[in-house]
């Protein structure tokens, strides 16, 4: 059968492996790549256009704008795209479902892609693998990865892929087979057994041991039952062996990749009224291992994202949505996430401005916010060997907290500044227009962010929501042991100034009036909340 694959034009030539040798070579043919589709099992295509030839590169974010470093050969991540549930007919259908999930990714065909893997791009190399199942995936367990399926159609969560027995160990042993057999060039680099990324007992983000850290996993599920609405993430162990991988699996799962390649936790409520296990790690435990996309207490100085708060060094908008923290991590109710709206945040079970209204949407599907961003690309920059120096230590987890130091002083501020990214915290801010009449004004297009699930009218004074670095006073009197949160303001205005932190020392004063002068010797910015009359004094 000849087919004839316009989006691969870009390519000057591609190669189809099947297990390590070119089965066939692409003949290009002016802007057109034909070539006689032959497709077997285990054949390995090629989908990022820069394939296995010459030099890969991405920014030098250390340089000017358009800088570029070279990346060695242990320096390039490797994704696999592999597909469970598509049968023997279905390969053209699986290669496009691939070509369109990394398209949709990176941005290539006319896709504007995610940050930050549109900036990086070329550190992926990123192959789909073709393995025709006799039967979709289902609850028989008879497609060739033996993905288990739910009766509704989605991806069980159930803890199955840990299994040692029948079709659960078939899935393990089928999984690293395709990742075994991967032609080179490979990188099969594991994080150390030593690497502990927890904190106070208990991990932020989930352990790292002994997992690929340059090589993961894209599952694509044709279900028998309907469309599947839910995926998962699998931490999938070799059997017998230390080796482990992550892998995003589902449908179509742009979601679901943030968990596997980024260690990012979801950012909605499924277990309400729980609480969390988990802490913030201690200023000098923090590590490019450790760090997560959400935050365990709602202290003003120790905020991961304290940068992005508002008022603060990238977002200098007092009012802005951004760094704010909002209700919802983990599935549980007393962690805090940075934004309103999120790839990594849910489907369902959000609320909106109270906490009896669940399963509002808050889902971006196609952008994460600014500190899941940052997340990614500190996560990139590590995994293509951006952070090393010369004098880093041996033991990789000094190296984890030299790294966030590295990132903390420097690279944070040559990221931002090589992609220009306060310009976009500001465009994000005019969209989402919180106090200037809920239009998009100038943004444009651009403000498809907010497209059917913009904020509530109700944002402003939102219940599951504070503002990110703000301390809250309500101007009563008594004893003043209150943290400054929405929910437990201080007492008094001077108390809540001397306690607020960062360039702007935000205060939000709750409605009342605050009797008596009241002299403020240190910059602060005041701001009324929810924009209701403050009296301060006469």
């Amino acid at each position: 059968m000849v087919t004839q694959l316009s989006k691969l034009a870009r390519q000057s030539s591609q190669s189809l492996f099947l297990g390590g040798s070119p089965l066939l070579t692409a003949v290009v043919f002016s802007c057109l790549t034909l070539y006689t589709e032959s497709l077997q099992a285990g054949s390995y295509i090629w989908i990022d256009p820069d394939s296995s030839v010459g030099a890969r590169k991405i920014p030098d974010i250390t340089g000017n704008p358009g800088d570029s470093v070279t990346l060695g050969v242990g320096g390039i991540i490797d994704l696999l795209i592999l597909g469970d549930g598509y049968l023997g007919a279905e390969s053209t259908t699986f290669k496009n479902d691939a070509q369109n999930w990394y398209d949709t990714y990176f941005g290539f065909n006319g896709n504007p892609g995610l940050r930050p893997f549109t900036y990086f791009k070329e550190a992926f190399r990123v192959r789909a693998v073709w393995e025709p199942s006799t039967a979709r995936a289902c609850t028989t367990r008879t497609s060739h990865y033996r993905v288990k399926i739910d009766g509704n159609g989605d991806v069980s969560g159930d803890g199955w892929w840990d299994g040692s027995t029948g079709s659960n160990l078939a899935f393990r042993d089928s999984v690293f087979k395709t990742v075994d057999s991967l032609p080179t060039p490979k990188d099969t680099t594991r994080y150390p057994s030593t690497l502990n990324n927890t904190v106070g007992g208990n991990q932020t983000i989930s352990a790292m041991a002994d997992r690929y850290s340059n090589m993961y996993i894209v599952m694509l599920i044709k279900p028998c039952v309907g469309t599947s609405s839910s995926g998962y993430t699998f931490d999938i162990k070799k059997p017998s062996q230390p080796q482990r991988i992550m892998a995003g699996v589902g449908e179509n799962r742009f979601h679901e990749f943030g968990h596997a390649f980024g260690y990012l936790k979801d950012e909605y409520i499924n277990d309400r009224t729980t609480s969390a296990t988990f802490s913030n790690p201690a200023a000098n435990d923090r590590s490019v291992f450790n760090l997560s996309n959400l935050t365990y207490t709602k202290a003003r100085c120790d905020l991961p994202w304290k940068h992005l708060a508002p008022g603060e060094q990238y977002n200098a908008n007092p009012f802005s949505l951004i760094g704010n923290l909002f209700m919802g991590g983990g599935e549980r109710d007393d962690v805090w996430h940075s934004e309103y709206r999120c790839l990594i945040n849910g489907t369902h079970e959000n609320y909106w401005c109270d906490l009896a209204a669940d399963s509002i949407r808050l889902r971006d599907d196609y952008a994460y916010c600014f500190w899941c961003e940052e997340l990614l690309a500190l996560r990139i920059l590590e995994r293509t060997d951006q952070l090393v120096r010369p004098t880093d230590s041996t033991d990789i987890n000094a190296k984890g907290r030299v790294w966030f130091r590295l990132w903390d002083t420097s690279l944070r501020e040559a990221y931002y500044n090589y992609f220009n990214l306060e310009s976009l915290i500001v465009l994000k801010d005019s969209c989402w227009a919180l106090y200037a009449g809920g239009t998009c004004g100038s943004c444009s297009t651009s403000c498809d962010i907010l497209d059917d699930n913009g904020p509530p009218p109700c944002l402003p004074d939102c219940d599951i929501r504070e503002v990110g670095n703000a301390v809250y006073v309500d101007g009563t009197n008594g004893n003043d042991a209150s943290d400054g949160s929405e929910d437990s303001p201080k007492k008094t205005l001077l108390n809540a100034v001397a306690a607020a932190c960062g360039a702007q020392r935000l205060v939000m004063l709750k409605p009342t009036s605050y009797p008596g002068a009241v002299t403020i010797t240190g910059a602060a910015t005041l701001i009324p909340h929810a924009c209701t009359p403050v009296t301060i004094g006469k």
